[in-house]
């Protein structure tokens, strides 16, 4: 889901880069069967860093709804799947 209003579909992501991120989200937004759900990742913002032990790339909560605020974070975008992802 998206726009100003609405809240968005989110996921808590451990990753080395956005790209790496965002691979992982695409391939679980195609399985959502709503189709007011993008099929892709349109921004990813970095939350902090994961102080585990583990290191593998993974979602780590998801799906789950809320809207999305900056809040001072990195932020990165793009608004088709094969376009590259613009830091803002």
């Amino acid at each position: 889901m998206g726009g100003p209003d609405v809240p968005d579909t989110c996921f808590l992501v451990r990753a080395d880069s956005p790209a790496a991120a965002a691979a992982l989200v695409d391939r679980e937004l195609k399985r959502l069967p709503d189709e007011r759900v993008c099929d892709f990742a349109s921004a990813i913002y970095e939350v902090g860093n994961d102080g585990g032990s583990q290191s593998d790339a993974r979602i780590l909560r998801s799906p789950y709804e809320q809207h999305a605020y900056r809040h001072g974070w990195r932020q990165w975008l793009r608004e088709e799947p094969a376009e590259p992802w613009q830091e803002r």
